[in-house]
């Protein structure tokens, strides 16, 4: 007799039960009771894949696969069922990020985003490339860099069991200095014409620059070291302009430039002419030709008179706001004011030694004869009377001067000592107007203008006797007589044919010569 048969139980071990792509798992059957025979269906098929009791199984991909065992005896059959849960094999990671911006002037700030594959299991970030991690928890992350270089940011992947890295360079460039303008000229003043040459200095960051070496607004070259040449005179201002940095600055620096270098005129004869538009002095030679204008000034300049060594003229002239005295240096044609007061200062007259100038001025509220030293220095009243007391002129011997003065109610010619101005000798005492003295260089005449026929004409006076000479009878108007030096010429100005023009007579008013002509006014000679 037989034992009754037991029927199957299944059973199975599987090891491992998980795993990553490709996994193999040993399957073991441990089933119970009379198994007459087995199968084995790893994968959920449907199909079996073994009758073993013990066999294995690779799962070539990831999934969760149902593998069950079928045992059969005593007239039945037994399963079960596992799950063998199969994962993806591990992607090794591939480093890989996106940067914008990747340059730019400090403080720049850039993100930084991780755009890596793979298994990644962890990540950092070294932005500035000094082997310290930064950031090891954002995908984006922001990163300011504050100074200016060149910075390797870093990033590193983890998985898989292994790490990868990538790196990009920033560049990071100094923050803009905005520029400030500056420049050297060389030479900064001269003769026209004079070529200048101009450097930048600017300092700051110089996109671009621009000169305007003349001030009339236009480019004149975009060069950092450039010449322009200035043909006329004047006084220009140069300006230098720089840009960047969003920005521009200018300077700017005035270059003088002078008329050329003046010749010093040769003629012997001075006088005030308005062909120019305004009073002028002109030098000339004594018969009037190669006139020279020597005073080239928008103020009226009159009363020329030659120092007596010829190297000076003494004038008058408005050009500080009043009538001053000023003196020309006709070698270099440079000019030095002697008088500013304030007030009015006239006919100046040299003495015979050079050393002072006697003129008229009416400091003290009418006109008086003064007297000053040749550089302007000590100026004292020579006369003090209520009259208006004009027009000076000095004797050769230096001990008296000569003037005019309306003290009696017309204008008379009196002579006053040096050393004792009080005593003052009248030479005309006629009632009519004798302007204008001028002493002779014999030391015993003066010439002067007469009102006595109506008009002006040029009259002589002995010093010694005041005896009076005529010497001109016409119907024009005379001004403005002076002595030739060797006393035998006198010239003088007069309208005779409508406009003011220069004659020259002998001494005894003999011999009239015009010497100028072109329809301008010319007057007040002097002669040296």
């Amino acid at each position: 007799v037989a034992a009754a048969p037991v029927a199957p139980v299944a059973s199975f071990t599987a090891d491992p039960t998980s795993g990553t792509a490709p996994l193999t798992v040993t399957f073991s059957s441990t089933s119970t009771g009379d198994v007459e025979s087995l199968s084995w269906d790893f994968n959920g098929d449907g199909v079996a894949d073994s009758s073993d009791a013990t066999t294995t199984f690779t799962y070539p991909q990831a999934g969760d696969f149902n593998a069950t065992l079928t045992v059969n005896g005593a007239g039945t059959s037994n399963s079960i069922s596992q799950v063998i849960s199969v994962a993806a094999a591990a992607v090794p990671p591939t480093a890989n990020f996106v940067v914008d911006p990747t340059s730019g002037t400090a403080p720049l700030t850039v993100t930084f985003t991780n755009t890596s594959t793979g298994d990644v299991e962890n990540f950092s970030w070294d932005f500035d490339g000094d082997g310290i991690a930064d950031n090891t928890t954002d995908e984006t992350a922001t990163f300011t860099y504050n100074v200016a270089g060149d910075f390797n940011a870093t990033l590193t992947v983890n998985g898989a069991g292994t790490s990868n890295s990538i790196s990009q360079v920033i560049s990071v460039s100094a923050a803009a200095v905005p520029p400030t303008a500056s420049f050297t000229a060389d030479p900064m003043s001269g003769t026209a014409p004079l070529t200048v040459t101009f450097s930048s200095t600017s300092t700051g960051d110089v996109e671009s620059l621009s000169w305007d070496f003349n001030g009339d607004g236009a480019p004149d070259s975009s060069e950092a070291t450039a010449t322009f040449t200035f043909e006329t005179a004047g006084d220009y201002n140069a300006t230098l302009t720089v840009n960047g940095a969003g920005t521009s600055n200018s300077a700017s620096q005035v270059i003088s430039v002078a008329d050329a270098a003046p010749v010093a005129p040769t003629g012997n004869l001075a006088f005030v002419t308005d062909r120019d538009g305004n009073n002028e002095i002109y030098v000339a030679q004594s018969d009037g030709s190669g006139p020279v204008n020597v005073t080239n000034n928008a103020a009226s300049d009159v009363d020329p008179v030659w120092s007596p060594d010829g190297s000076k003229i003494a004038f008058v002239s408005d050009r500080s706001g009043n009538d001053d005295i000023y003196v020309l240096n006709i070698a270099d044609l440079t000019v030095t004011q002697l008088t500013n007061d304030g007030n009015r200062d006239l006919d100046p007259a040299w003495s015979a030694d050079g050393t002072q100038i006697a003129f008229a001025s009416d400091r003290a509220g009418d006109l008086d004869i003064m007297i000053m030293n040749a550089d302007g220095s000590n100026q004292v009243a020579l006369t003090t009377a209520t009259s208006a007391d004009r027009h000076p002129t000095w004797s050769p011997d230096g001990l008296r001067v000569a003037y005019q003065s309306d003290g009696t109610g017309n204008q008379d010619i009196y002579v006053t000592e040096i050393g004792n101005p009080g005593n003052i000798v009248p030479l005309t005492t006629d009632p009519n107007d004798d302007t204008e003295p001028v002493w002779s260089p014999n030391n015993d005449t003066i010439a002067y203008i007469s009102a006595e026929d109506g008009d002006g004409d040029v009259m002589l006076v002995n010093v010694a006797n005041a005896e009076i000479t005529r010497i001109m009878t016409n119907d024009s108007m005379e001004s403005g007589p002076a002595w030739s030096a060797d006393g035998q010429r006198i010239i003088y100005a007069s309208d005779q044919f409508g406009d003011l023009d220069l004659f020259r007579m002998n001494a005894d008013g003999s011999g009239p010569v015009q010497l100028t002509q072109d329809g301008s006014n010319e007057f007040a000679p002097s002669l040296k």
